[in-house]
């Protein structure tokens, strides 16, 4: 055999052995993927069977529509409600027709049945039997708050609160009237509305956006607005803020405020993040623009947002930060610089009134222009407050029945979110001169003036965030404190108080330091 002969033949030989290889190597590659593929099929079939038996062997129960399931081969005999209420009967359905069922030892017709509860607790249970085994549902959820209330409120009313994960209506004996889980921990306020004689139920509930990523290091929730009717029954959701040339598409809520002016109404609020270049040259980090929270509110009627206002459209603010005002990035990512946390309508004018709270300010704020009409309060101040009037970190302005202003003070002279940075002097000074305090101010607006001041406080009480206001009865100064964050050890959630007689009608305890109460509202019904 000639050399070139041997060589083609050797070639061939390395041929068919790499198309052997090629051959082997497909084969063992479509049998392992079809053995994962059976092994795939085999467990999704083994776990829908485990489900279909699970299912068999459970009930589930709807509570007022909210699920409970009941493992009828388990050893578990007590179970959670997710809401509940004693003004009117609690409904119970289920689709299951192979079980006997009965509701507190009457039987389930019709895989229905109606219980008015004449108070919940955590000590009221509901029984439920099934096919004579018995079941229990609490009252009041295993992980509600450990709550002591103390005293009595003054008028017949309702207070309104988010505690941790709930949603809550307290008589003013502090006995829970309704509670909804809600997964709110310590968003924005509880509110009823009255419109055309209906009565809403509104709060913001807390919920991921995957399309438009929480702010990293900014304290805020990304929410939604819940709408329930007088019966506590979900009516509505409004999940997102209207998209417009500063908003895209299905950007959420914050959880600070929002108002209800009306069947499909509302003032909506969120926190954006931009990167600006308008800071003026006089500010530190101006050089090469920032990374900023824009506050933005929304007025939207019917769907469409027929105001808004962009807190970065009005660069004088910058220079007025009196925290979080670090327009390098070098402390945080964002530079929370205004930190919007309240939102008012004057009934004098209709025009905005909001709360800054990194401002220490109130601005008002036309309704139509967008205009930035006065400032109350930190370095742009129009009205020359007195040092005793200042305020600083205020939270829940409103206006009373007079057309005052009514705030939180908070009183917070150090900064929390560590800028600027304080020398350990300016900490211990701030530290002597901070206090909480409710104030009503009454403004003259034509000549810029304070007409009246007045301040409701609760001796050795402070908190540094959240907290809100009420004045119940002026003749008595009557005034619902909320705590907000409570920065003392001890302090109630909230407390109702006659500041004339510097009598506590009431406060509400409560055994977890963890717990807050962001707001609380009084309505008389």
């Amino acid at each position: 055999m000639s050399k070139k002969k041997k060589i083609i033949l050797i070639i061939s030989l390395i041929i068919l052995c790499l198309l052997g290889i090629f051959t082997f190597t497909k084969a063992l590659h479509m049998y392992r993927n079809t053995h994962r593929k059976l092994d795939t099929l085999l467990s999704q079939t083994s776990s829908a069977k485990e489900d279909t038996q699970a299912a068999e062997n459970s009930l589930t129960l709807l509570v007022n529509n909210k699920p409970v399931i009941l493992p009828l081969d388990g050893t578990e005999r007590e179970f959670d409600c997710q809401t509940l209420n004693t003004e009117f009967d609690t409904l119970f359905t289920t689709e299951d027709t192979d079980h006997e069922i009965f509701i507190n030892g009457e039987k389930m017709e019709n895989q229905s049945h109606s219980l008015l509860l004449d108070s919940i607790s955590a000590t009221e249970r509901i029984a439920v039997t099934v096919d004579g085994q018995n079941y229990f549902l609490r009252t009041l959820p295993s992980d509600f708050p450990l709550l002591t209330p103390l005293g009595e409120g003054s008028e017949d009313g309702y207070y309104y609160t988010t505690l941790g994960d709930f949603v809550v209506k307290f008589d003013t004996k502090g006995q829970v009237v309704f509670y909804r889980k809600a997964t709110v921990s310590n968003t924005g306020p509880f509110r009823r509305t009255e419109l055309d004689g209906e009565v809403i139920y509104s709060y913001l509930q807390a919920r991921a956006s995957r399309e438009h990523p929480y702010l990293a290091g900014v304290s805020y929730r990304t929410t939604s607005l819940i709408l329930l009717n007088e019966q506590y029954q979900k009516i509505g959701e409004v999940p997102y803020m209207t998209e417009t040339s500063k908003l895209p598409a299905r950007y959420p809520l914050e959880n600070h405020d929002y108002l209800i002016l009306g069947k499909n109404h509302y003032i909506l609020t969120t926190y954006v993040g931009k990167k600006v270049n308008n800071i003026p040259d006089s500010v530190a980090g101006s050089a090469y623009g920032a990374n900023v929270v824009a506050c933005i509110f929304q007025e939207i009627k019917d769907g469409k947002c027929i105001f808004e206002w962009d807190s970065t459209e009005h660069p004088e603010l910058y220079a007025a930060s009196m925290e979080g005002g670090d327009y390098t990035n070098a402390s945080r990512l964002w530079s929370d610089y205004a930190h919007f946390n309240a939102i008012s309508i004057d009934p004098k004018d209709n025009n905005f009134v909001c709360s800054y709270r990194n401002l220490d300010s109130i601005l008002k704020i036309d309704r139509k222009t967008g205009e930035i009409l006065w400032f109350l309060g930190g370095q742009l101040d129009n009205f020359n407050l007195t040092e005793d009037q200042q305020f600083h970190r205020q939270h829940n302005v409103t206006f009373t029945e007079d057309g005052s202003l009514l705030l939180f003070d908070n009183g917070c002279r150090v900064n929390i979110m560590g800028y600027p940075v304080l020398s350990e002097e300016e900490i211990e000074e701030g530290k002597r001169r901070q206090r909480s305090r409710v104030l009503k101010i009454t403004l003259d607006e034509n000549t810029k003036t304070v007409t009246a001041f007045k301040e409701y406080s609760v001796d050795g009480f402070y908190s540094a965030s959240m907290g809100s206001a009420q004045i119940l009865d002026d003749a008595s100064d009557t005034v619902l404190f909320g705590w907000g964050g409570k920065s003392m050890a001890g302090m109630p959630l909230f407390s109702e108080v006659n500041c004339s007689k510097k009598l506590v009608n009431f406060e509400m305890l409560c055994g977890d330091s963890e717990i807050n109460c962001y707001r609380v509202n009084y309505y008389y019904e």
